[in-house]
C-alpha cells in the first residue's frame, strides 16, 4: 500500500453511510491539492458546527480557487442520515460552486466513527495548475482593468456630449443667427417703427392726432383725455378746430400719440385703469391748454426741452448712432409709463 492509499484508507475509516468513490480521492491526490479540516467543539450542537466550519472553509483561498472537491464528513457511531437542517446547510455549501460552473466536481461522504463524540469535516479540494493559475490572474487583471476602461470610455462619452452641448449653446446664443442676434434685430426693427411713427407726427395738427387716437380708442373720447391729460371740453375744440394748443401741449399730445400707436389700445385702458383719478378731465381749466391767438401756428414755435430730447432718439434723417439706440433700449424697453423726456 502506498503513502496515497494510506492517506485514504485514514480518511474513509469507519462506517460509510454515505460512502465516497476512492477514485474520487484519488484524483485529487494526484493533483496540486490542499486540505481543511475542523473539528466540533464541546457540547456545539451539529448544525451549529457545520454552519461553522463551512464559514470557515469559504474562507480558504485555496478551497474558493478550486476545480475540484471532496468532502468526508465524520460523525459519532449512531448518528445515522442527516437532519433536513444539516442536508439545506450543505446543499447550500455545494451549490455555490456546481450553480456558477459548468464543469465543477464535487463529492462528499458521511462516515461514522467510533470511540468519539464529535463531529469532523474534512475537505480535500484540488488547485488550478500553474497554466490554470496563470489564466486566473489574467483573468483578474483583466477583471480589474476592465472596470476602469469602461470609466474612460463613459468619461470620454460625457466628454465629447459636454463639448457638442457647447457649441449648440454658444451658437444657439452668439452664432450669425443666434438668440443673441435675433434679439438685437428685433430691438433695432422696433426702434425704427418706434422712430419713423414720431417723425410721422412731426406735421401733423392737434386735431389730427385726437381724431387718429380716437378711431384708435373705437370712439372712446373720454380715454382719450384720460391718455393725454386734457378735459373733455379742450378735447372737443381741438378737434373741432375752435381752438389751438400751446407748443408744449402739442408736443405732449404727439408724445401719446407715439405711444398709443405703438402699444394699441389695451395700453391705452390699462393705463388709464392705473389713473388713481379720473375726474380731471370734467374741470374748465384752459388757461394753460390753448393759445391767445388762434391764427399763430404753434409747430413753427421754440423747440422745447421735452421735443428736444426725443428728436434726439429718433433724429428725423440718417442711420442713428449705437449710442442712441443703446441709450433707447435701457430707457425705453419693457416699460408702460414712460418718463417725460425734460420734464421734471
Amino acid at each position: 500500500m502506498n503513502a496515497t492509499e494510506k492517506k485514504i484508507a485514514v480518511l474513509l475509516a469507519g462506517t460509510g453511510v454515505i460512502p465516497i468513490p476512492e477514485e474520487c480521492l484519488k484524483e485529487i491526490f494526484v493533483d496540486n491539492h490542499s486540505m481543511f479540516t475542523e473539528e466540533s467543539k464541546e457540547g456545539e450542537s451539529e448544525v451549529n458546527f457545520m454552519n461553522r466550519a463551512f464559514c470557515k472553509a469559504l474562507r480558504k483561498e485555496s478551497i474558493v480557487n478550486s476545480t475540484k472537491q471532496c468532502m468526508i464528513i465524520n460523525a459519532p457511531v449512531g448518528h445515522g442520515k442527516m437532519s433536513s437542517e444539516e442536508i439545506g446547510l450543505l446543499s447550500t455549501y455545494i451549490n455555490r460552486w456546481t450553480n456558477n460552473a459548468e464543469h465543477y466536481s464535487m463529492n462528499w461522504g458521511l462516515y461514522e466513527i467510533p470511540n468519539t463524540t464529535k463531529m469532523r469535516i474534512t475537505i480535500l479540494a484540488s488547485s488550478p495548475t500553474q497554466p490554470q493559475a496563470e489564466e486566473n490572474e489574467t483573468q483578474d487583471v483583466k477583471n480589474v482593468t476592465e472596470k476602469p476602461r469602461r470609466w474612460r470610455v463613459w468619461e470620454v462619452m460625457l466628454g465629447l456630449f459636454g463639448l457638442l452641448f457647447m457649441m449648440y449653446a454658444y451658437n444657439f446664443f452668439f452664432g450669425e443667427n443666434g438668440y443673441r442676434r435675433q434679439k438685437q434685430e428685433a430691438f433695432k426693427i422696433e426702434y425704427g417703427e418706434k422712430r419713423m411713427l414720431w417723425r410721422m407726427s412731426e406735421n401733423m395738427t392737434e386735431q389730427q392726432m385726437l381724431t387718429d387716437m380716437t378711431i384708435l380708442a373705437i370712439g372712446d373720447t373720454a380715454l382719450v383725455c384720460w391718455i393725454c391729460n386734457i378735459p373733455l371740453k379742450v378735447y372737443r375744440e381741438f378737434v373741432n378746430g375752435i381752438a389751438q394748443p400751446t407748443r408744449s401741449i402739442w408736443v405732449l399730445t404727439r408724445f401719446w400719440y407715439h405711444m398709443a400707436l405703438v402699444n394699441g389700445r389695451e395700453w391705452m385702458q390699462d393705463s388709464a385703469d392705473e389713473l388713481k383719478s379720473k375726474a380731471f378731465i370734467f374741470w374748465d381749466k384752459t388757461d394753460r391748454l390753448i393759445q391767445n391767438d388762434t391764427l399763430k401756428d404753434y409747430r413753427k414755435e421754440k423747440l422745447t426741452d421735452m421735443e428736444i430730447k426725443l428728436n434726439k432718439t429718433y433724429p428725423a434723417k440718417g442711420k442713428p448712432s449705437e449710442k442712441e439706440f443703446e441709450e433707447w433700449k435701457e430707457g425705453h424697453r419693457e416699460r408702460r409709463w414712460l418718463t417725460l423726456p425734460g420734464m421734471s
